[in-house]
């Protein structure tokens, strides 16, 4: 199985590490992985023919901070699962990027390479069956009228 992940990680030492543990494994899945350091350079990487089956995303960016690096995320392609990483772990944090469109929040100093491939699997699973449920429920919706 190749995932085709988009990292946005300002921390050039934090993104290296997360590259090692994606793309050093020799197991059945395998990530192709596009880092960008900013919130303007991935949305610019986003809006052309790249694929992208899941985003692993820092809520401190040089360009965007907090939840609304989420927002900005989602409003640019809905059909994108998101998985934020942060040095924050307050609830009230998880619970504002979960609203904001996250399927799942990890904080960076209990981070590794099993936790994030879990994740990255879970987020694609939910994400699809989330929009295979709701096109199921559009389907069979009676006509207004």
């Amino acid at each position: 199985m190749l995932i085709h992940a988009l990292l946005i990680e300002d921390d050039t030492d934090f993104a290296e590490l997360v590259t090692f543990w994606l793309t050093g494994e020799d197991g059945s899945i395998q990530f192709d992985l596009h880092w960008e350091t900013t919130l303007s350079g991935a949305l610019i990487y986003l809006g052309g023919e790249s694929r992208v089956d899941v985003a692993i995303v820092d809520l401190g960016l040089s360009d965007s901070q907090g939840p609304e690096t989420v927002t900005k995320i989602a409003e640019a392609t809905a059909e994108m699962p998101l998985i934020v990483l942060s040095a924050e772990e307050s609830d009230s944090v998880v619970y504002s990027v979960i609203q904001s469109g996250a399927e799942d929040h990890i904080v960076k100093a209990e981070c590794d390479g099993h936790t994030l491939i879990a994740a990255s699997l879970n987020a694609i699973a939910r994400h699809f069956e989330s929009r295979a449920l709701q096109h199921r429920c559009v389907q069979s919706s009676p006509p207004h009228g």
